[in-house]
């Protein structure tokens, strides 16, 4: 995107897809804070490329080299394809009636005073936090909610593109009042009370293997993990529900300026991944305790309204270029 002749190119795309085949969809970098605006090139539910879009408040017209590179994961074999549960120690395939039966059979019971614990992540986008939030919130009488951030060490950091927090949504946590786990290991709560025990617990996306573990701890009565990436077993988990990228779904990140941006979705879901409002849906019905979304843009409609700082926002005002939040 920068030689004019095409004589200086990108050794990680070339000779990979004829460019006239690829498809591009408007979409935003989710590799830091700063939210880059890229053009996502795919093909045959495959992201070639992210190429940076221009947008002066944000990225101006360039990108750095790690978020270009960051589209990995979309395309990786650790994906996950097909609801999991956790059988005899080992994690097996099941169909989806059987993984929300699994839920269902815990969640509709008579359960007192146990807590029902979301865990919400800075990975993940404004409509997947709100709709667990909301789901549990609204669903359950004693709830907790806990967040999640990936860090690493000696994170790399400039003072225009690269951001030290290595997340695109830390900002819309702040707005739900939810603080991503701070101290001791990285990213972990030191405050043995956080987790609290004989709970359940529904994770989206990232944990640490510190949370993993203090998780376990827990003595959960069970563990539903909504992600899209398997990167190991997975078995602290008794449930694991896939869950689109933000490639295959619509959905909104509020960048390190609290810049509210629009990831237009690119293609089907891989496998039979769902999106987190759409499962949570399904499940809220069976409970009786119905919510009122049917896409990603009424989630963000329920959630403008009970958000002042983004009262009267939708995805039009967004556009292309996001809108500042209040």
């Amino acid at each position: 995107d920068i030689c004019p002749v095409g004589a200086l190119t990108s050794t990680d795309f070339r000779f990979k897809k004829r460019v006239w085949f690829l498809k591009t969809a408007k979409s935003v970098c989710t590799h830091c804070a700063t939210g880059c605006n890229i053009k996502l090139d795919w093909d045959d539910a495959s992201v070639y490329r992210y190429r940076p879009r221009e947008n002066e408040a944000v990225n101006q017209c360039w990108m750095c080299d790690e978020g270009r590179l960051s589209y990995k994961f979309i395309n990786d074999a650790t994906r996950v394809l097909d609801p999991l549960m956790k059988k005899e120690g080992k994690l097996q395939k099941v169909e989806w009636s059987e993984a929300l039966q699994k839920v269902l059979n815990v969640c509709g019971g008579s359960l007192g005073d146990v807590k029902v614990v979301g865990v919400l992540s800075a990975q993940s986008t404004c409509e997947e936090n709100f709709a667990l939030y909301h789901f549990i919130k609204n669903g359950f009488k004693n709830s907790k909610f806990l967040a999640t951030k990936k860090e690493v060490e000696n994170p790399s950091h400039d003072n225009f593109l690269i951001d030290a927090d290595k997340n695109p949504n830390t900002n819309f946590l702040s707005l739900l009042g939810v603080g991503p786990l701070v101290g001791g290991p990285v990213g972990i709560s030191t405050h043995s009370d956080e987790f609290p025990t004989g709970g359940i617990y529904f994770v989206l996306d990232y944990l640490t293997e510190v949370q993993k573990e203090k998780i376990i701890a827990a003595n959960p009565r069970l563990v539903v993990w909504m992600t899209s990436n398997l990167s190991e077993s997975g078995t602290w988990a008794d449930v694991i529900l896939p869950k689109p990228t933000f490639a295959e779904q619509n959905g909104t990140f509020i960048n390190r300026q609290k810049r509210i941006q629009k990831a237009d979705k690119a293609f089907e879901p891989k496998g039979h991944a769902k999106p987190v409002w759409e499962t949570l849906a399904e499940l809220a019905q069976r409970l009786d305790k119905p919510v009122s979304w049917n896409s990603a843009e009424t989630v963000f409609a329920k959630l403008a309204q009970e958000l002042k700082e983004l009262n009267g926002v939708n995805y039009k005002q967004i556009g292309d270029q996001g809108l500042m939040t209040k």
